[in-house]
């Protein structure tokens, strides 16, 4: 699997560094918990809408956001097998406020 850094490099994820690799694993983990928060934000306020516009536009934004956590939650796969491999043990998320 290929990774983009943030200078816009795209390395292999078996060529990362042990740290590169932790802090990678960790930012995909955090985001997959705002996606996940998300989603469920989502669907709550999709129950106070009325309005079929409202209602189909909710559902494409939850279908889009779906979307992006089957992408997100299949690169945390990729780079835990890889932490696996190496027997290195994730990084702690870290809690975000607002």
């Amino acid at each position: 699997m290929k990774w983009q850094t943030k200078t816009g490099e795209v390395i292999d994820v078996e060529d990362m560094s042990n740290q590169h690799l932790l802090n990678s694993h960790r930012l995909v983990s955090e985001k997959c918990k705002v996606l996940d928060s998300a989603i469920s934000s989502a669907w709550s306020f999709s129950c106070s809408l009325q309005g079929e516009m409202a209602l189909d536009q909710i559902d494409s934004d939850i279908r889009q956001l779906d979307d992006m956590v089957y992408h997100m939650y299949r690169v945390k796969a990729h780079l835990k097998k890889e932490l696996d491999r190496r027997g290195l043990t994730p990084l702690p998320i870290r809690e975000r406020s607002n």
